[in-house]
């Protein structure tokens, strides 16, 4: 099977696909907040435990961000450089979260 790019036939289909994009951003930040009111309402978890869950949940949203962006850049790309536009928000905050888990 051959990968084709989407031949955009106006700019509002290309205005669609890149609301596509950040709305997978949106998706992705949506899952790291579920993440994050999870995490405080299980006290439970021992501190060490909690850090090693966090760095899995912070390494899987990355990896499934950058699968995403991989497969539309060579399908449709609007919708990559949608989700490129967010992806750097993204990881600024997971990286803060990181950063107040581990310190």
């Amino acid at each position: 099977m051959r990968n084709r790019q989407k031949v955009y036939a106006t700019g509002q289909e290309k205005l669609d696909d890149y609301s596509l994009g950040v709305a997978w951003f949106g998706g992705s930040a949506a899952l790291l907040i579920l993440w994050l009111i999870i995490q405080a309402s299980i006290p439970a978890l021992a501190r060490a435990d909690l850090r090693t869950i966090t760095a899995v949940v912070l390494c899987i949203a990355l990896l499934v961000d950058v699968a995403g962006l991989a497969l539309f850049g060579f399908t449709r790309k609007w919708i990559a450089v949608g989700i490129l536009s967010g992806l750097p928000v993204l990881i600024v905050g997971g990286a803060f979260m990181a950063m107040v888990m581990y310190s």
